[in-house]
């Protein structure tokens, strides 16, 4: 072998040794970016709909990313994680998300990664109601898009910009971007976001209250969604149709569509969905409650009005937690209506100076200057770019000419010297006339959007003023209005507290004669051997104790009303308690012949509440028990619970009596009311004391429920949870 051969086989062997290395770290490179997009594209399926999955997988493929260093991997799945994050409603951490995607696509020079955050960021600050950022970044991505020519990006901003117009009650532009959109999506053949178009020209259409149209376009995107299987846009749609069925009347099939989203909202964790529908449930409630067709009695409008009332402030704290000032401004605007039906005119005004405050708070001068000012701002950045672009276009082709001709000058030094100097002196005149001309454009531009933009500034501020003083007067005819209500409200309160006090004093005066004529009567009938005699004797004793039954009912009753009453709470095992309520009780039971039998789930029930009141309870429950059943069984019996998470005591009174009618069930827990009144009741009593232990049971934070039917007996079950905590104070 001779020595070049040698040097060969050395250099050979040098670059492969440098090769090797290089490309096992380009595959391993292949290798840990196929894994990323792979759980990228899993995240991006789950990301609607399950939130912590699709958090999981673009978690890992992030981590994956940000091990080899790849830019467009760690942005991308810092995205995903912010969409995630706004489909589960925190907007806030979604925001942070993508502006740190959108730091890292900007180091990376990722323009398509640039853009989606743009987007995404558009749509996060759309959802708490900043719309001049919404309308800046979907402008900066639309831009964006049109130069790399990506369709879905275009189409994407297409679509939030008609909701953002539309949002601001500009419906012929917000037709205008959703039909672009639309064709965009039937030219890439996408049903998926066809359906989405469909939907949101609904929406419009329901903005400019053409309900019938919006059903239209509803039904249709409907029906698409459920053919492609896609449940979270099919709850979505299905709940604008709810809205516009309740806007046509059609109450039923508005609870039915809302209610469906709703439990589909909550099945996901959707917050900000879960808000929204419960939102609408009581506007829903309260269009039931002011339909005089609807409403035959006060009750049922009472009971609507309730509905309401619970859907609105469960929708309240999902959005103040959310931090979406146009959704708690109408939560608030509903409350106030609903307590102005249900005659509460103090919260009403609370909760109309509340919704007023937010709702100028976001349609303000500054808001609506902002979006003008940023369409100008956007305007002059579009023609400083175009300069910065033809600029940038000359110099490179300056460049190219000067390359060419310095080769040139090599052959044709003298000649081609003076040919170079000639040109250059001729581009300079050509750049200098454009840039004059390309600034004269400008400034007219400029000048004419300054007369545009101060005509705007005078009409909204004669729009402000007129408000303003609407607004004044309002504030001080309501101002009146609650000082007559307040002074009302004093007057009822005091009057109920006399009436309290002098029917407690009075109860008291009765009892302390009546426990003497009982120990008499008592006596009388042990020591007198005349049976006629004894019989009179033990009569007054039964009417005796009766009506000190009565008087100690109405006791209880006072201390409830009045303002002198407090609650004791302290823990204890209440299964001694029961036990010995239960055996006083026996003798009342063999008397009537009945099964009176006590079923104890454990032997000990730890529970922190008021003995006292639990003993007025059980005792009221038993006592009605043993009253209306003569003949079968009464039973009681515990039992002890978990029920998310949190662990429940029940207590169960079943008797096998006389039962009711369901729709008298509201009755027997009213103040002095029973089925069958008047002076020939067949079960003589005051009517208080299911009152006043649904009362007590109200105060300890419990709940109580019946199960009845006429002829069949009746099963009154209360429930306590054993692990809360109550603060002793004043009922």
């Amino acid at each position: 072998m001779n020595k070049k051969s040698i040097n060969l086989s050395i250099l050979g062997l040098i670059v492969a040794f440098l090769i090797l290395p290089n490309n096992l770290i380009t595959a391993n490179f292949d290798s840990d970016t196929t894994a990323a997009n792979k759980l990228y594209k899993i995240a991006w399926e789950l990301a609607p709909s399950n939130f912590e999955k699709c958090l999981l997988y673009s978690d890992s493929a992030l981590k994956i990313s940000e091990k080899i260093g790849w830019g467009k991997g760690i942005a991308d799945n810092l995205n995903l994680i912010g969409e995630a994050n706004r489909f589960k409603g925190n907007i806030k951490e979604s925001i942070a998300k993508h502006k740190e995607a959108l730091k890292i696509s900007k180091s990376a020079n990722y323009k398509k990664g640039i853009a989606d955050s743009h987007s995404k960021l558009g749509v996060a600050y759309f959802h708490i109601s900043d719309y001049p950022k919404a309308f800046e970044n979907f402008n900066i991505a639309g831009k964006i898009f049109e130069n790399l020519n990506d369709q879905h990006g275009i189409r994407n901003c297409y679509n939030f910009m008609g909701i953002l117009k539309t949002t601001l009650g500009n419906y012929s532009d917000g037709i205008e971007y959703f039909n672009k959109a639309l064709k965009l999506s039937e030219k890439m053949d996408d049903e998926k976001e066809v359906a989405v178009q469909l939907g949101n020209i609904g929406l419009t259409y329901y903005e400019m209250k053409d309900f019938v149209k919006a059903l239209y376009y509803y039904k249709k995107a409907i029906s698409s969604f459920r053919e492609i299987n896609d449940d979270y846009n099919h709850s979505i749609f299905s709940a604008n149709a709810g809205l516009a069925y309740l806007k046509l009347g059609d109450y039923n099939q508005a609870y039915f569509n809302l209610r469906s989203s709703l439990n589909y909202a909550e099945s996901i964790k959707n917050e900000y969905r879960i808000g929204f529908y419960k939102r609408h449930l009581g506007e829903l409630k309260l269009k039931m409650a002011e339909d005089p067709i609807l409403n035959t009695d006060s009750f049922t409008k009472k009971q609507l009005l309730q509905e309401s009332e619970d859907y609105l402030s469960s929708s309240l704290e999902n959005f103040l937690r959310l931090g979406n000032k146009e959704e708690i401004k109408n939560n608030f605007f509903l409350l106030s209506k609903t307590y102005e039906l249900n005659n509460d005119i103090v919260n009403s005004l609370k909760c109309y100076k509340r919704a007023t405050i937010i709702q100028d708070s976001i349609f303000s001068i500054k808001n609506r200057k902002a979006i003008a000012e940023l369409e100008v701002q956007q305007q002059i950045k579009l023609k400083n770019k175009e300069i910065e672009l033809l600029t940038q276009a000359k110099q490179h082709q300056d460049f190219v000419k000067l390359t060419i001709i310095s080769f040139a000058i090599i052959f044709f030094l003298v000649s081609l010297l003076f040919i170079i100097m000639f040109i250059k002196k001729r581009k300079q005149n050509i750049e200098l006339e454009r840039n004059i001309r390309i600034r004269k454009e400008t400034e007219s531009l400029l000048l004419k959007n300054e007369k545009e933009l101060k005509k705007h500034q005078e009409q909204l501020e004669e729009l402000v003023s007129h408000r303003t003083k609407k607004l004044e007067e309002e504030i001080m005819e309501r101002k009146r209005t609650e000082e007559d209500l307040i002074l009302a409200v004093e007057r009822s309160e005091t009057a109920s507290k006399a009436k309290s006090t002098f029917l407690a004093n009075m109860s008291h005066e009765l009892r302390t004669p009546l426990f003497g004529i009982l120990g008499y009567s008592e006596i009388l009938s042990k020591e007198i051997n005349d049976f006629e005699k004894r019989s009179m004797a033990e009569g007054i004793y039964r009417t005796g104790s009766r009506l000190l039954n009565t008087l100690s009912m109405i006791l209880d009753f006072a201390r409830v009303e009045s303002d002198r009453f407090e609650v004791n709470y302290r823990e204890i095992n209440i299964i001694p308690e029961i036990i010995e309520i239960f055996n006083s009780f026996k003798g009342t039971a063999a008397i009537k012949g009945l099964d009176y039998e006590l079923k104890l789930q454990r032997e000990v029930e730890i529970l922190y509440i008021d003995v006292s009141m639990l003993r007025v309870i059980i005792e009221n429950l038993i006592n009605n028990a043993i009253k209306f059943t003569d003949t079968g069984s009464v039973v009681v019996e515990t039992e002890s619970i978990e029920i998310n998470g949190s662990d429940e005591f029940l207590l169960r009174v079943r008797d096998t009596g006389i039962g009711m009618n369901k729709k008298n069930i509201p009755t027997i827990f009213k103040e002095f009311k029973q089925i069958s009144e008047g002076t020939n009741k067949a079960y003589p009593g005051t009517g208080l004391g299911l009152s006043i232990a649904k009362k007590y049971i109200k105060i300890l934070n419990g709940e109580i429920t019946v199960k009845t039917a006429v002829g069949f007996g009746s099963t009154f079950e209360i429930k306590f949870l054993k692990n809360q905590i109550f603060i002793k104070q004043s009922a």
